[in-house]
């Protein structure tokens, strides 16, 4: 635990990037079994489908890559905001994300959690 508290130095909370990498290795394992039986959610692409089997001109790799991050994302933090159940600190806990990442993609999305 020494090694995390270094790791956080000045910071007055402990993150799970703080801990060493094997404890970060165990929570996500065991997270994944957790939820081994639970359906993987699945972005609807029908639409980029379309757009890039159309005969006009391909959108760049940057634009469909955005796309694609921006949808995946947004299906993650929904699923997320009902897990935790606007606990912020499950939210946090669960994605390894701090506070203030965490808020800044909500904001991204246009989500909250409450």
């Amino acid at each position: 635990m020494s090694t995390a508290v270094t790791l956080a130095d000045d910071e007055s909370v402990l993150e799970t990037y703080h801990l060493p990498m094997e404890i970060r290795v165990h929570l996500k394992k065991t997270m994944l079994e957790k939820h081994e039986n639970e359906p993987l959610i699945t972005p609807d692409f029908a639409a980029l489908k379309q757009e890039l089997d159309r005969d006009e001109e391909l959108p760049t790799f940057k634009e469909v890559r955005t796309r694609v991050v921006d949808e995946v994302e947004r299906l993650y933090f929904t699923r997320l905001l009902d897990s935790a159940q606007g606990d912020q600190h499950e939210a946090c806990r669960v994605s390894g994300l701090s506070r203030a990442r965490l808020y800044e993609l909500l904001k991204k999305h246009h989500l909250s959690l409450r």
